[in-house]
């Protein structure tokens, strides 16, 4: 080898030594910082680990199972509301009934009389079609005696309320009673006078000599027979009608409040739940600013205290700790200077540190979202749906009692035609029912024999009815088409019973156009009772309700016999459209009726108008509204079963979201 070639070497190999001493010198350096680094580290979590608060993570926790706790709370009230408005809604669709059982009893009880006259009299059925059979009138009595006290052991075995149980209970009702004997021109009565009687006694009473009349041994000219009918028509018409309206009011009533009361704990509870976090996070920072304040306080009151001599000390080992992280940053540049690999790394890559902060961030966002915003829609869906589940109690009631008060109608009309033998009022007390509220009448007026009198009763109930009828149909606010400059005065609302099929079917255009023509009149029927009632619309487009209304069809089965007759309404034959044609035409014929009564015309029982009144509560009018009461009562359930749906859907998810909020997303961050 020649001496150029062994100094190439020579330099080559001092070279290679060169680097490896560089090399070495910054791996050892390197371990050197990896060993600083990892004590750093451990000091700063140690460090740390004393700057939370204590328990920290035992509070979040705690926090996570207040919110569930509020959540589970919340759901068992509302489930225990809408099982209480489910019973409210069994109790006032019972007592809706009662009311209209009561009212059969008494019309079938006339009706008995009518056929009696009329077996004795052939010449008094001549032309008429409405008086039952003597076979079918018992049959309804019977059926009306079991079914009153299947309506009072059903609602009140559900009945929970120490009110409502003291409206059965209680003697708050007076009965009267009398005692009539047969004499020489028919009955005569020997007395009449009250006596107090509770509600479960009166249905049992009523319900019994139902039964007795449906029984096979009943004479209607014995004593105690007159004695019963003359019971039934002091008590039924105010007295008995009365105290059902007044229970399944209260029933109402105690729903309408249990939704409130659930609302309300539901609000607060909500509440708690959602400013919860909140609140323990604020508490949480307050409490580490203020710690964090006190250690910089110590600190800074170290560095006073302490010599100067002190002071140039830690000056100094600052200064070397940041001459030795400038060191650090010098050799790690050399280092990636070295290794193109880590270079070209280094200039596509984000910092670890960077990512990681990002991630924390959007977990906490998350998980805070998942913790407020489903318990947030889960509370307010309780709210809502305790409100829903009250929303038709009203107009259940309110159909019955148009049903209940279109058979009075017809009731008086019988009375006023077939008037008592013997005059009561004048002779013995007008006895006045105490609970009633109706602004018809609540003593024992139906019993008068002046003419008059009869008029001015009749058009009190048709007036009430009418409304009525506009209640259950367009809830208290109706919109009417009046002049502009014209008020509307209390006769004008007679008539908002006629409201609007045909305004649904306008195009939004008309509709504009309409708006100043219109106008919202509040619907006041007299009854007090009645008048303080919210009461919802219950017909709008697409419904049963509609359909029952106004839909042509060829019957609506009140009982299970009338789909074999062939001829049942008087005047109608064939199809009719729907509940709204058989009211007008009962409304009509009682119109017709009265206007008969004021030109002193006689009224017989073969009168076409007569036999419209009865022929329509008798078959298709009694059961076309019989179905558009339950159509309610069947939008109500299909109400509370989505809601009931929707409750354990959401109720669910708040749940699991809560879960996941804190364990996966806030307790690792």
């Amino acid at each position: 080898m020649s001496k150029g070639q062994q100094s190439m070497t020579q330099y080559s190999t001092g070279a290679k030594s060169g680097s490896s001493s560089v090399s070495a010198s910054l791996k050892k350096k390197q371990k050197l910082k990896k060993k600083r680094n990892v004590q750093g580290a451990h000091i700063i979590s140690a460090q740390n680990a004393q700057d939370l608060i204590p328990w920290f993570l035992q509070i979040v926790i705690g926090c996570m199972a207040i919110i569930i706790t509020i959540e589970i709370i919340t759901y068992v009230l509302v489930t225990v509301n809408f099982t209480k408005c489910k019973n409210s809604v069994t109790a006032i669709n019972y007592c809706t009934s009662l009311m209209i059982t009561f009212i059969d009893i008494h019309t079938y009880t006339k009706y008995l009389t009518l056929r009696n006259k009329a077996d004795d009299d052939a010449s008094i059925e001549e032309g008429v079609e409405f008086i039952p059979q003597l076979s079918v009138i018992k049959q309804v009595q019977n059926e009306s005696a079991v079914n009153a006290k299947q309506y009072q052991e059903e609602v009140y075995r559900i009945t929970t309320n120490k009110d409502i149980f003291n409206m059965f209970e209680k003697e708050d009702l007076n009965q009267v009673l009398i005692i009539a004997k047969k004499g020489d021109s028919g009955y005569d009565l020997i007395n009449m006078w009250t006596l107090p009687i509770n509600m479960l006694e009166l249905i049992t009473d009523i319900s019994n000599i139902a039964r007795d009349i449906g029984g096979q041994y009943w004479q209607s000219d014995e004593d105690r027979a007159v004695n019963w009918e003359y019971y039934l028509t002091c008590n039924i018409p105010v007295t008995a009608i009365e105290g059902a309206k007044r229970l399944a009011l209260e029933y109402s009533q105690d729903a309408r409040n249990s939704s409130f009361q659930s609302i309300i704990i539901a609000s607060i509870l909500g509440a708690a739940a959602l400013f919860t976090p909140t609140i323990i996070n604020l508490i949480q920072f307050v409490f580490t600013v203020r710690r964090l304040k006190k250690e910089r306080h110590e600190i800074f009151l170290k560095l006073v205290t302490n010599s100067k001599h002190d002071y140039l000390l830690l000056k100094k080992r600052l200064d070397d700790i940041e001459k030795e992280i400038i060191d650090q940053d010098q050799d790690i540049n050399q280092i990636q200077q070295l290794s193109d690999t880590n270079l070209k790394g280094n200039n596509v890559k984000l910092s670890g540190n960077d990512i990681e902060n990002i991630n924390e961030d959007e977990d906490l966002l998350i998980g805070f979202f998942l913790i407020l915003a489903p318990p947030l829609i889960f509370t307010i869906i309780a709210i809502v749906a305790s409100l829903t589940v009250i929303e038709y109690n009203n107009a259940i009631f309110l159909a019955g009692y148009r049903t209940t008060m279109l058979s009075m109608t017809q009731l008086f009309i019988i009375m006023i035609i077939q008037p008592s033998n013997e005059e009561v009022l004048g002779k013995w007390p007008n006895f006045q029912t105490s609970i009633s509220t109706n602004p018809v009448w609540g003593d024992l007026s139906h019993f008068t024999q002046n003419s008059t009198a009869q008029m001015e009763l009749l058009n009190k109930v048709m007036t009430f009815t009418v409304k009525l009828n506009s209640l259950v149909l367009y809830g208290r606010e109706v919109e009417v088409e009046i002049d502009n400059d014209k008020e509307i005065d209390q006769q004008q609302q007679q008539q908002i019973d006629k409201a609007s099929q045909e305004d649904e079917q306008k195009t939004d255009e008309q509709q504009k156009s309409d708006e100043k023509k219109k106008k919202k009149i509040i619907c006041e029927t007299g009854d007090e009772m009645i008048d303080s009632l919210s009461t919802q619309r219950t017909i709008y487009k697409g419904a049963k309700t509609e359909e029952l209304q106004y839909s042509p069809t060829d019957i609506f089965i009140n009982r299970d016999s009338d789909q074999n007759q062939t001829h049942r309404v008087y005047s109608i034959v064939g199809q009719f459209d729907g509940i709204e044609a058989l009211f007008g035409l009962f409304m009509n014929s009682a119109q017709i009726i009265l206007e008969l009564l004021r030109t002193g015309q006689q009224v017989t029982i073969s009168n076409p108008a007569v036999q419209d009144t009865a022929t329509l509560l008798i078959y298709d009018l009694k059961g076309g509204l019989h179905f558009y009461r339950e159509a309610i009562v069947n939008q109500q359930t299909q109400t509370m079963q989505s809601l009931t749906a929707l409750l354990i859907a959401f109720f669910i998810i708040a749940i699991l979201s809560t879960f996941l909020g804190y364990l996966r997303f806030l307790v690792p961050t």
